[in-house]
């Protein structure tokens, strides 16, 4: 039987955000596809449902398979319900639901579940829980995120959804009371605190959040991650330290990298000496995980710590894994890595490449929990170049927006380190 998949294609387009035009585009397609579906599809399946060969009849399963790739259980599924990928109708119905005070209902949810899928619907759908946010909606805020299958989005869109929720909150006079209603929901507290790292609010109402989880002790990695963030806290507020070593939990092989990275980035900061089995540890870690992820807190906390061969290493052998651009909030990521080059090459006096590392960071596609932190990192890498070239006006210019940023989020060790750079 014939199909008309003319929109069906142009679905699998809009949700990949991968315009196929020639043949090659179709291999990252159909990684996607795999990655999303857990199924294989022929790269001469999609070469002909693309045009690029004869077309033929396709089977039942193909057609399932790029319909549950768009959050579909079946392709009938999506031929009932492919008009709800009209942005104007979709739009038209969060209008209708606050227009007229509508409560928000199962079938609404699974409508979004659904619309997940596309990052455009996505922004309205996280707008739109924003709203409720706003408005204290608490009733429908609850039964969004008991039925919200967060586990099926990806990172990058989890990323989009928790900013915008994030924000929502930003704007309420008594945040912590409404996190408080929601904070005992697995789905929102993986979907948000979890996924948008609040730097900036780390020594204000965000640690308060994380203490309220640690307190309900639901999960070992959750206890883990407080204590990691509060220890980060003080470190950076200059605070008194406690020698008590955090422990990883016996089953922490099963977390994820960016959590563990986290964890070695609190030992570099805490040990006096980086020692030679933290670094086989790293290094072994290294093998058999996410490079990129793992280094996210690990690269920070050698540059404070001036170990800077070891990360020379690090980021030699890791080089082409670290700047593959493969994701949404990947160039966040890179930032920090070509911070960290960049202090690399100030430690082997190539000045020229340090600042060319510099010229490529772009603060403003830093997450927005990240960004003041990073940009400390960065400012104080611009310092210690105008203090080796012995730039007055520059070292004072970056002198006062650390000490201006770091006063802000309560970060005082990055004052401390800029004063002993500029005295020198």
């Amino acid at each position: 039987m014939k199909y008309d998949l003319s929109q069906l294609l142009l679905d699998i387009q809009i949700k990949s955000n991968i315009n196929v035009k020639e043949i090659k585009d179709l291999k990252f397609l159909g990684d996607d596809i795999k990655y999303n579906t857990k199924t294989d599809i022929s790269f001469n399946t999609l070469r002909r449902l693309y045009g690029f060969l004869p077309r033929t009849n396709f089977s039942k399963k193909t057609l399932d398979t790029l319909s549950r790739y768009l959050g579909f259980n079946s392709y009938s599924s999506y031929l009932n319900n492919k008009k709800i990928y009209n942005i104007w109708y979709f739009k038209m119905k969060f209008l209708e639901l606050q227009n007229n005070y509508l409560p928000l209902s199962l079938s609404d949810i699974s409508l979004f579940n659904l619309k997940f899928q596309n990052s455009s619907d996505l922004i309205l759908i996280s707008e739109y829980i924003g709203y409720l946010i706003e408005k204290k909606k608490t009733d429908s805020l609850i039964l969004f995120f008991k039925n919200f299958q967060y586990k099926k989005l990806s990172d990058a869109s989890l990323v989009m959804f928790a900013t915008i929720i994030t924000f929502s909150f930003y704007k309420l006079k008594d945040k912590l009371e409404l996190y408080k209603e929601l904070v005992f929901l697995d789905s929102f507290r993986y979907s948000v605190p979890f996924f948008y790292v609040d730097y900036r609010h780390l020594n204000g109402y965000y640690f308060e959040v994380l203490k309220d989880i640690k307190k309900l002790n639901k999960h070992k990695s959750e206890v883990f991650f407080v204590e990691l963030m509060g220890a980060l806290k003080k470190f950076y507020g200059n605070q008194k330290i406690s020698r008590k070593k955090i422990t990883p939990p016996e089953n922490s092989a099963t977390f994820p990298p960016v959590l563990i990275g986290r964890y070695f980035g609190y030992l570099i900061l805490y040990e006096t000496v980086l020692e030679i089995s933290i670094k086989e540890k790293i290094n072994e870690y290294l093998t058999k995980t996410d490079s990129q992820q793992f280094l996210i807190e690990i690269v920070p906390a050698l540059i404070i710590k001036e170990e800077f061969n070891y990360l020379q290493d690090i980021l030699d052998k890791y080089y082409e894994d670290i700047f593959i651009r493969n994701n949404w909030t990947s160039d966040g990521t890179i930032i920090n890595f070509l911070i960290g080059l960049a202090n690399v090459n100030i430690f082997k006096n190539n000045f020229d490449k340090a600042k060319l590392n510099l010229e490529f960071v772009e603060l403003e596609k830093i997450e927005l929990g990240y960004k003041d932190y990073i940009t400390l990192f960065y400012y104080l890498t611009w310092l210690k170049i105008m203090c080796y070239e012995k730039n007055q006006e520059q070292i004072d210019h970056y002198y006062t927006e650390i000490k201006l940023l770091a006063n802000k989020i309560g970060f005082f060790k990055f004052i401390e380190i800029a004063d002993k750079f500029k005295k020198n």
